[in-house]
């Protein structure tokens, strides 16, 4: 705004320059006078693009108001010096008009340099300077004396308005930006419920998709069964619909959870979690149902420490760190690994499925993605067990790391903080017992 003001009062004080040659020039000859108006029209044009150079420098800050500030009032200047420069070849009456012309380019300035009250001060009190020396060699002492001292009230009435148009300027501009505030939040706003619509679109398309395999397989195994009089093939089926049944669980167990996420009713209650306890619910079962599937299992944790977690958040995250490396892996051995460090603890579930690929990689956590290892290892789900974990890792202000390679397989890792717990709760029998079996494999 103060730019285009600039800009407009340049065009205006070039027009008014050639004008007051109407005075100038029969008093004091074409000489003085183009000495004058050159070097004036000069200032002026070259403001312009200087005022550009300085927003392109610095923006519309501030910074940038300063120099725009001081070298509009230093070209204001030279229109009253004119008057002082050129009073002596000046009558009386040529004075008085071109006083009255300045008094009014001075007070128009106000739009322009009143964003720096102090600069116009400097500006207003040079210009009145200019004026009141004009006068001096055409009236006495007294009438010197009148003139200054209205050039002093009249001065003293601009000042109060440049302060008070600095006043509405910030007030503009603190409104204008609490606008953009407003509108950045509106859009924002707009975008999370168009984003959460799409989620949910998303949700509907997957479970009404995904769950009809399984729940029809379920179906179609429970009709063999019955139908079925040979003992090892009832054996077999009752396995495969076991199995499908824990498939249908966890899919409905992701999906409650999403919908827990969805409407932020999922919250983190964060206390000391001793971690030999919450492993050995974890992993419970967990190593015959790989060496069912021709895998083996080894945990690796030793003294193991407690952490700052939720116990119930905790244990979703182990149990779908390890139900991934078990869909994912068609051979080879899944590790889990509690490794204490400097003030914190990391979990990892490491694998050796089937891997993804870069791309993969990075949209692995994105709700109801299933990239192409999915298909490879003819994996069941809905894609959401890694953005829940992503999700839970948030809550508890854990750190998520995940690293994978085709054919070589994942590593999924989670950072927690250590907690202090009682010495009489810092080991439970149980992990013994689970290490001693935790080593199945297909063998077993």
């Amino acid at each position: 705004m103060i730019l285009a003001q600039a800009r407009a009062g340049s065009m205006t004080a070039v027009v008014m320059g050639a004008l007051i040659g109407f005075i100038y020039v029969p008093a004091t000859g074409w000489t003085r006078y183009l000495a004058w108006y050159l070097a004036f029209a000069l200032a002026m044009a070259l403001r312009g693009p200087f005022f550009d150079w300085v927003v392109r420098q610095y923006g519309p800050t501030r910074e940038a108001l300063r120099p725009i500030a001081l070298v509009g009032a230093f070209t204001g200047v030279l229109t009253p010096l004119s008057v002082a420069l050129f009073s002596d070849y000046l009558s009386v009456a040529e004075v008085g008009v071109l006083s009255m012309i300045m008094i009014g380019w001075v007070s128009v300035a106000v739009s322009v340099l009143s964003a720096m009250p102090k600069v116009y001060v400097a500006y207003l009190v040079t210009c009145f300077l200019l004026i009141w020396v004009a006068w001096t060699p055409h009236v006495e002492e007294t009438e010197l004396v009148v003139i200054a001292i209205s050039l002093l009230l009249g001065g003293r009435l601009l000042v109060k308005l440049a302060q008070g148009v600095q006043r509405q300027l910030r007030d503009t501009v603190a409104a204008a930006e609490q606008n953009a505030s407003l509108v950045a939040q509106l859009r924002q706003a707009l975008d999370r419920q168009a984003e959460a619509q799409r989620a949910r679109t998303r949700f509907l398309g997957a479970a009404s998709h995904d769950l009809r395999q399984p729940v029809q397989a379920l179906v179609f195994l429970t009709d063999i069964l019955r139908k079925s009089t040979d003992p090892a093939r009832r054996d077999a089926m009752a396995l495969q619909i076991g199995r499908t049944g824990e498939s249908i669980d966890t899919m409905f167990r992701h999906l409650v959870d999403f919908a827990q996420i969805d409407a932020g009713t999922m919250k983190a209650v964060l206390r000391p979690v001793q971690l030999d306890r919450m492993v050995a619910a974890a992993v419970t079962g967990y190593a015959e149902k790989c060496a069912a599937k021709g895998l083996k299992f080894r945990l690796e944790m030793h003294a193991p420490p407690s952490v700052s977690a939720d116990p119930v958040l905790l244990e979703r995250l182990l149990r779908n760190f390890l139900d991934n490396a078990w869909k994912y892996s068609l051979r080879g051995t899944i590790v889990l690994q509690v490794a204490p460090g400097p003030g914190e603890v990391e979990i990892s579930v490491t694998d050796e499925g089937v891997g993804m690929q870069a791309d993969e990689l990075a949209q692995a956590c994105n709700a109801f993605y299933r990239g192409p290892s999915a298909s490879v290892a003819e994996a069941e789900g809905i894609g959401l067990g890694l953005a829940i974990s992503r999700h839970i890792c948030d809550l508890m202000d854990a750190r998520l790391q995940l690293d994978s390679a085709p054919g070589q397989g994942t590593r999924v890792s989670v950072r927690l903080a250590l907690a202090q717990v009682d010495a009489q709760d810092s080991a439970d029998p149980s992990v013994e017992r689970l290490r001693d079996t935790a080593s199945l494999d297909a063998n077993a």
